[in-house]
């Protein structure tokens, strides 16, 4: 009890801010990646045209792939439905969806916006840059696989931005932006470049006084170089001039750039997760570090650690996105002025009601269930 009444208590505190600020007088700018998801599932057996048993587990799944080794096999997928995809897009919309007054450039058609896109001009400006790239997003029970079409990313470059954005529009949207954030670095591998140049020509003009946030996420880093990684990870703790950090990463993501920096934690600690968290953030001198698993979160932030349960159920109704929407909402949070407990219960009942859904929430939605999650409304906890 003592529990629901602090995050009632939260919930008070957020509806007032909203109440005195506005989350529509909050500017975001989101980028710059852009992808079309299918979601997908994997054919176990099948009875019929119109019948068939799901591969519910990624280990079977596996097991499956390895069975074909040395001779060749078929797998089904069967798509479930196409939507916006990358973590910019789905962070723009979600963002967007809480009230924010919202800026997306991306990767999201040329010379147009995609079709698949248009659901967002409902709620945010939009700049494209070139055509999306298609993701096959390959869901479980127990997690996801993204099988990626990459060729038009190459086209996410600085010199694009220059082209398609210039440089007074791109200066005027980030001086008066309250959160950039800047995400999907693992694919997008021109990023630490746009990252250098943001740096020497965009920042040192802001107008003073203001107070800015700006967001990082990397997308499964283990693909990229150490050296690239290193890199990304200086120029990251330069924006702390301009910026307060936040610095977004997943509980294997936390462990592989903690190593990366050589603060490493072992694993199987019971608060391992809090300590890579800390770790991360004594190395790096940022802001924020954000960490957030499966069943809960963390942020360090000045110090100190916080942690935050939140909703889950093992029968999501949708997996691919739940990231975005958990920084989508934990971001907006920080612009608002909320604690770091508010913003990361906004984070995890973001995520938890998209994944149980399927549907993005808006800002009353939010904070809905915020208040009555551990109620478990859509009937999917206890399963």
């Amino acid at each position: 009890m003592e529990m629901r009444d602090e995050e009632k208590r939260m919930v008070r505190a957020l509806r007032a801010a909203v109440g005195a600020r506005g989350a529509g007088k909050i500017k975001a700018v989101v980028g710059l990646d852009g992808f079309i998801d299918e979601i997908v599932h994997v054919v176990s057996a099948r009875k019929d045209h119109e019948t068939y048993k799901r591969l519910e587990m990624m280990g079977d799944y596996a097991d499956r792939i390895k069975s074909f080794a040395g001779k060749s096999g078929n797998i089904e997928y069967v798509p479930q439905r196409v939507k916006i995809g990358g973590n910019g897009p789905i962070m723009g919309n979600a963002i967007a969806a809480l009230g924010a007054s919202t800026t997306y450039i991306g990767n999201i058609g040329w010379p147009e916006v995609h079709p698949v896109f248009k659901v967002m001009e409902e709620t945010a400006e939009l700049i494209t840059l070139a055509e999306p790239c298609h993701t096959d997003a390959v869901e479980f029970l127990d997690g996801k696989i993204m099988i990626g079409k990459m060729a038009p990313i190459s086209q996410v470059t600085w010199e694009r931005l220059m082209e398609v954005v210039g440089m007074t529009r791109l200066q005027s949207l980030l001086d008066s932006a309250d959160l950039l954030a800047l995400v999907n670095w693992t694919m997008i591998t021109f990023m630490s470049d746009i990252y250098d140049r943001l740096l020497a020509d965009v920042c040192p003009k802001f107008s003073p006084g203001k107070e800015r946030y700006v967001f990082f996420d990397l997308a499964d880093p283990q693909k990229r170089e150490t050296e690239d990684i290193a890199r990304m990870l200086s120029l990251v703790g330069r924006f702390s001039k301009y910026y307060k950090v936040i610095f977004g990463l997943n509980g294997r993501e936390a462990r592989q750039i903690a190593d990366v920096l050589g603060v490493g934690v072992p694993a199987d600690l019971p608060d391992s997760v809090e300590k890579t968290s800390e770790a991360i953030s004594r190395s790096m001198g940022i802001y924020s570090v954000l960490v957030h698993p499966v069943e809960f979160a963390v942020t360090t932030i000045g110090g100190n650690t916080y942690r935050q349960d939140g909703p889950h159920t093992k029968k999501p109704v949708i997996t691919t996105g739940a990231g975005d929407h958990f920084n989508a909402a934990f971001c907006l949070g920080q612009t608002l002025g909320m604690d770091p407990r508010t913003s990361l219960l906004m984070g995890v009942c973001n995520s938890g009601y998209y994944v149980m859904s399927g549907r993005t929430p808006s800002l009353e939605d939010l904070m809905g269930f915020m208040e009555n999650w551990r109620d478990d409304p859509f009937g999917l906890m206890s399963l």
